[in-house]
């Protein structure tokens, strides 16, 4: 089973550029995740939407970046809460979240800094592991 699903948004450049990097410093904290925008890049919509489900099925965790959100990002928010998933959103301290997908985040993690990673990937990922580690 995997570790952490990221959603995201791959509409806004800002998180095209954002979520390989968050993804890779979770891998070298020790979280496996599964990065749909890597995974599906090239692929018909039906794929990527079945391969997104899949993705959110084999996950433990949700983690959901919470800045330029999408609806795409509020239905993989909706699903995984609906699955039982833990959600954890990452924001930064300014950003309010959606109100429906708020009620739907188990834990809010606020950075100072999004882009600033190494200032923050040691606590997120403690939070990450925190909720890896229930039986789901």
């Amino acid at each position: 089973m995997q570790e952490i699903y990221l959603t995201s948004t791959f509409t806004n450049p800002w998180n095209v550029s954002f979520n390989p990097r968050i993804g890779e410093a979770l891998a070298k904290a020790g979280l496996s995740c599964h990065l749909p925008q890597k995974a599906t890049q090239h692929d018909a919509r039906a794929t990527i939407f079945s391969n997104d489900i899949k993705g959110i099925n084999a996950s433990r965790c949700i983690l959901a970046v919470a800045l330029n959100e999408s609806p795409n990002w509020g239905a993989e928010v909706g699903y995984a809460y609906g699955l039982k998933k833990p959600v954890i959103a990452l924001t930064d301290q300014a950003h309010q979240l959606p109100l429906i997908c708020e009620g739907m985040i188990t834990e809010t993690f606020k950075a100072k800094n999004l882009d600033d990673i190494d200032s923050y990937i040691n606590d997120l990922a403690a939070v990450l592991k925190k909720h890896t580690s229930k039986i789901n």
